[in-house]
């Protein structure tokens, strides 16, 4: 954990900070965002969906962090701001330790800061992650489990015992079922000390706190809490949930979003409020890394497009060159696994992000909006490893020029077409053996020489 303000202070500025309006504070964010980028005369770039302008990078981050004192978060219980200063920024950076060591024993994995172009490789924690059948997720979770990650993301699923989930019984229920699963799969896997990423069923603060023991979520676990949602809001529910997880001693995981089209205006809005988002949670949650995501509010289809890669791109290069924040991406995508555009689009992801400095990637097969369940394998996961790897021999440009090719493949017309079906996993793998069905990994081995031509550096 890392403070440099105490909880009770945090409590004492939502208590009695300025009182305004909601919507008054939203406009404040917009009206402050947008004159930024006019001071900035940044636009995306398509032309250039990983960018390396390293002086654009550190502008935006400036750029955020001013915005961070000048906002602050809103409090929405009390409708007052929480405001925090440039030397708090300053000082909860500083003390941002270069690496962190999650997970027990023979599968302890140490999680260190990346810069842009760095040659070590991320993180890689394996998931899940997506809505999975009662009958197949420990086998789902213990197919990824198998493959060479680091740590594990917790799954969750739309039913528990035949029950849809909803209403606080069950999803405190299906909640600490997803958690024995995950460590029932990797148990199966010889992996038993793997960190485990608690994904619960929802954020709310009684959720949370019934992950936290030593049956579920240790200390050398972590847990998802999504502190920051769009435009800066913070709520007691969240910051109780927080407190409680940096009380029990286990890692926290924070959510900052930016959505294209809300708050932030466009791409490169959505960039300056990610990174406000990240220094604002920072000072005042103390979190130990932080999930990033730039999607369209209106059009998920959309997020497949060049100046989405170029905001995620522009944002990871923000943070990578001048904090040691640890942050965390993943492939999510508009299709689903098992066809040709989910291999593309992956490929997309992962060299838009690893070159660009990310910490943390998340290797799975889940589309951006999972429509039904078991959307994920570990020839998905594996994909995703090998992708990583190959990653990090490319520099930004060369990088930029693959992601370029594979954009052309997809323009708008076709994205907008709605997302593009691939298979299940018990369409793609054997359910007993839990092996890829021959089709499925012919496709694998087939995409693997087709992205290697467009000048991805597998090692064979």
């Amino acid at each position: 954990m890392v403070r440099i303000l105490d909880y009770l202070e945090v409590v004492d500025r939502a208590m009695t900070g300025e009182r305004i309006d909601e919507k008054e504070y939203e406009m404040r964010v917009f009206k402050n965002i947008q004159e930024f980028v006019r001071e900035l005369k940044i636009k995306p770039d398509p032309e250039n969906p990983v960018p390396s302008d390293d002086s654009l990078a550190d502008e935006v981050f400036e750029a955020g962090l001013m915005l961070a004192e000048r906002i602050g978060a809103y409090c929405l219980d009390t409708k007052r701001v929480v405001k925090i200063t440039e030397d708090e920024i300053r000082g909860a950076l500083k003390k941002i330790p270069e690496k962190i060591t999650v997970g027990a024993g023979k599968d302890a994995r140490d999680i260190v800061a990346r810069r842009p172009e760095d040659g070590k490789l991320p993180h890689i924690i394996g998931a899940g992650a997506t809505p999975l059948s009662e009958d197949l997720h420990v086998k789902i979770m213990y197919s990824i489990a198998l493959e060479q990650i680091d740590s594990i993301h917790s799954s969750n699923m739309y039913k528990i015992n035949g029950r849809r989930i909803v209403g606080m019984p069950l999803e405190v229920y299906g909640t600490r079922r997803a958690i024995e699963w995950a460590r029932e799969a990797i148990r199966r896997a010889g992996k038993p000390g793997m960190y485990i990423l608690g994904y619960p069923l929802n954020m709310r603060a009684y959720v949370i706190n019934s992950m936290l023991d030593w049956e579920h979520i240790r200390p050398t676990d972590g847990v998802c809490c999504s502190h920051l949602p769009e435009g800066f809001k913070l709520e007691y529910d969240v910051l109780t949930a927080t407190h409680t997880a940096h009380e029990y001693g286990c890692y926290v995981f924070d959510h900052t979003s930016g959505h294209v089209g809300m708050y932030s205006g466009g791409p490169e809005g959505v960039v300056i409020h990610n990174v406000a988002g990240v220094l604002i949670g920072q000072t005042l949650l103390g979190y130990d890394w932080v999930f990033l995501t730039v999607i369209y509010a209106l059009d998920t289809q959309l997020n497949d497009t060049p100046e989405i890669f170029w905001a995620k791109s522009l944002l990871s290069q923000a943070l990578a060159r001048n904090t040691k924040v640890k942050f965390h991406a993943t492939r999510q995508a508009g299709s689903e696994p098992g066809c040709r555009e989910w291999f593309l689009q992956a490929t997309q992801l992962v060299l838009t992000w690893v070159p660009a400095g990310v910490t943390i990637f998340q290797a799975d097969g889940r589309p951006t909006a999972p429509r039904r369940e078991n959307l994920c394998g570990p020839l998905e996961s594996r994909w995703c490893v090998e992708l990583i790897r190959a990653a990090t021999k490319l520099r930004r440009e060369e990088a930029n020029e693959v992601v370029k090719k594979i954009s052309a493949l997809f323009p708008k017309e076709k994205l907008r077409q709605g997302q593009f079906r691939g298979r299940s996993f018990e369409e793609s793998y054997d359910t007993t053996t839990l092996k890829p069905k021959k089709d499925h990994l012919e496709l694998y081995e087939n995409m693997k020489k087709e992205v290697a031509d467009l000048g991805v550096p597998f090692s064979w």
